[in-house]
């Protein structure tokens, strides 16, 4: 089938086949197929007007082209949508709201009026129900309400205004649904592995076989080795390595694993050759069972919200006097209805829950995950913002500052035999090294003998049959123990603290010390402006670092307090402090020890890349790691709250003036009826509306 270009820019191809040129399980299997090639970085299929957006790799357009030219989706197999996949929910939604506009209309124009009557109080019968349960419990709240509207509406004569009112509830539920599921789902894409096809071991162990994840099994032996993520809950069997475990806990360092110590889904080995057996695959995992307890949590409602439904349901024994009262004295059933079915209720629970979640729609289209509307207000709120260091405001990524000759020898030379012998590890500051020596253009040849990584201490060779050894402090002078000179200790002292260092010995003797630095992220002093300029107080740095290091990245990024070597309970106990002395505050962290202070703040917020446990247990998680978020996030929320604070004002304005205009005679009940209808639906329209307040 050949597909139309709508769109063609460097990297980023829009394609049309055509309305229903396919069905959504045959778009989902298109994806699939693409994505199987290296050089496609995404693609989404559209099914309603048959389109295929996608991108790639610039200098594969012809391939791409070759590609989407060649598909023939009669014989695709249909697949199921990928995990935390929007689109399926979006179209479930869209189906469901034009099923309910159509069978409404319809009902309306087809129906012969008995049976429309009919039909009406069908529908009729579950908030009938729903309001006389209520009543049977001694409450006058705003199902007793809903209940009394839509049968008075209908004992009148009124079917249209039922059926509006049914109508306008019905939406109401759907698109709160609607919203909390794709917040749900955004947190479940986040978190959710992506792995294909893995290693298995033979039962003999003699032989590796690739077989597809799915295949994989309890008692299954897989191999992992140096950069891959570990699949599956399992117990190491055979090997040691360097395991990342900041997905699970925050912790920055890589751990070092051995026989018989369990190592868990999503982590990741950054040296060595491990052999696990699997002990829980899939969803019986310690990360997918974190993944359910966030699905099941859903998405608070806004204190607004909440505060609106209150006011709502405090209104509902004022309406009711009203409308009697206004019989009682004029003797007009005609008044009292309009008094009883003109409620500020109806608008009111409507437009402030619909605002919220039109916020936190918006938020998720911008990968920014909220987990209930009132964490925006305390947003807006918060005067006073903390900060974590490692991985909020820097990125943990190393990079060498300077190299420091304690031999006499050139530093480029010293940093090229240190290239030399790092390149060979993946870990993080081993790449430090060799982006610098490859910035300076630095040909680092082979000319050591073999290399030997002691894991978690460092590395040892030899060149030239002189030995050389390069890591920690602990390994160069306790254990291998290389000569570390008063002179030496000297020279380092005032580094010490500041930056972190990795010592070269050559010979036996202390060659060089490499500063290592982690920088603050690009974008994280624009960022923090930013905040302040949308009306945040102070800035502050609440870090585990020691204080040389932690003032400096503070002085960089003007920070108004530092807060250095804290630990995870002091992190806690300071939030308290500052909620008690200055109000609302925010906390920004990435890691398992930041976990408390999160838990504690008004409002807590994760890094894309934080650990499990924190964006568990935070309130906001940013699925893009761009500080410059947080000021758009900020913005959101204000707008937020200004239109619920609108739609207040316009629905108390707009039913007082019908009020009255029903109770003078101005307006008969159907028109009072209709207009409180139409106005509602207004506002509600209003409030839903997007907000167009973040950018990309």
């Amino acid at each position: 089938m050949k597909p139309v270009l709508v769109s063609d820019l460097p990297g980023r191809l829009r394609v049309r086949y055509g309305i229903r040129a396919f069905c959504a399980g045959q778009g989902y299997a298109f994806e699939k197929q693409l994505l199987r090639y290296d050089f496609i970085v995404s693609c989404e299929t559209n099914p309603v007007n048959g389109s295929l957006l996608v991108l790639y790799d610039p200098a594969f357009r012809e391939n791409v082209l070759t590609l989407l030219r060649g598909v023939r989706f009669s014989e695709l197999k249909d697949e199921l949508p990928p995990e935390g996949d929007r689109r399926e929910a979006t179209r479930l939604f869209q189906k469901a709201v034009i099923k309910r506009f159509v069978m409404k209309q319809l009902t309306k124009r087809l129906f012969p009026m008995p049976l429309y009557r009919l039909w009406v109080w069908y529908r009729a019968i579950p908030f009938l129900r729903d309001g006389a349960a209520q009543l049977l419990q001694k409450k006058l709240n705003v199902p007793v309400l809903d209940a009394t509207s839509v049968g008075v509406s209908m004992a009148s004569g009124e079917l249209s205004t039922a059926a509006n009112i049914m109508f306008f509830l019905d939406l109401s539920q759907l698109l709160e649904q609607y919203t909390t599921q794709r917040v749900q789902m955004d947190l479940i894409r986040s978190l959710s592995l992506k792995v294909d096809t893995v290693w298995r071991v033979s039962a003999d162990g003699s032989a590796d076989e690739r077989v597809p994840f799915s295949d994989v099994q309890l008692g299954d032996r897989l191999r992992v080795r140096s950069g891959s993520v570990i699949p599956v809950d399992g117990l190491i069997v055979s090997g040691e390595g360097m395991i990342d475990e900041s997905s699970m806990t925050g912790e920055s360092r890589a751990i070092e694993k051995r026989e018989n110590t369990m190592c868990y889904a999503g982590t990741v080995v950054v040296d060595g050759n491990l052999v696990i057996e699997v002990r829980a695959v899939g969803d019986r995992t310690k990360r997918h069972r974190i993944i359910e307890e966030i699905d099941e949590a859903g998405a608070g409602r806004a204190e607004r919200a909440t505060q609106a439904q209150r006011v709502a349901q405090k209104l509902v024994p004022y309406h009711f006097l009203a409308s009697g009262l206004i019989y009682l004295l004029t003797r007009n059933v005609q008044k009292a209805m309009a008094t009883l079915l003109v409620d500020y209720s109806c608008a009111i629970k409507l437009c402030t829950p619909i605002a919220t979640l039109a916020a936190i729609r918006e938020a998720a289209d911008h990968e920014i995950a909220v987990k209930g509307g009132k964490h925006l207000e305390h947003l807006a709120n918060a005067s006073i913002f903390l900060f974590d260091k490692t991985g909020t405001l820097t990125r943990s990524q190393p990079r060498l500052v300077q190299t420091i000759s304690l031999n006499g020898d050139d530093a480029d030379e010293l940093l090229r035999i240190a290239a030399c012998i790092e390149e060979h590890f993946p870990h993080s500051v081993a790449r430090a090294i060799v982006n610098a020596a490859k910035e300076k253009g630095l040909q680092h040849e082979e000319l050591h003998d073999d290399v030997e990584y002691v894991v978690a201490h460092g590395i040892r060779s030899a060149i030239q049959g002189q030995s050389i050894c390069i890591g920690s402090r602990h390994f160069l002078f306790d254990d291998e123990k290389v000569v570390f000179s008063e002179e030496q200790k000297a020279t380092l002292s005032p580094y010490e603290g500041t930056y972190s260092i990795l010592y070269l010995g050559i010979g036996g003797r202390l060659a060089a010390a490499f500063l290592i630095d982690d920088p603050a992220r690009p974008e994280a002093f624009e960022a923090l402006q930013a905040l302040r300029d949308r009306g945040v107080r102070e800035l502050w740095m609440v870090t585990g670092d020691g204080p040389a290091m932690a003032q400096r990245i503070a002085e960089d990024l003007k920070m108004d307090r530092v807060f250095s070597q804290v630990l995870p309970d002091e992190k806690s106990a300071l939030v308290e402090r500052v909620r008690q002395e200055y109000g609302a505050v925010a906390m920004v962290g990435d890691g398992i020890n930041d976990s408390p202070a999160l838990a504690r703040a008004e409002v807590s917020i994760a890094m894309k890349d934080a650990s499990d446990i924190a964006r568990e247990v935070a309130d906001i998680v940013l699925l893009n790691s761009d500080l410059r978020k947080l000021a758009q996030l900020r913005l959101l929320a204000d707008a937020m709250n200004a239109r619920i604070h609108r739609n207040l004002t316009a629905i108390l304005a707009i039913n007082t003036t019908l009020l009255g205009a029903g109770v003078i005679g101005v307006l008969a009940p159907t028109q009072t009826a209709f207009l409180h209808n139409a106005s509602t639906f207004a506002l509600a329209t209003e409030a839903a509306r997007p907000y167009r307040v973040l950018s990309e």
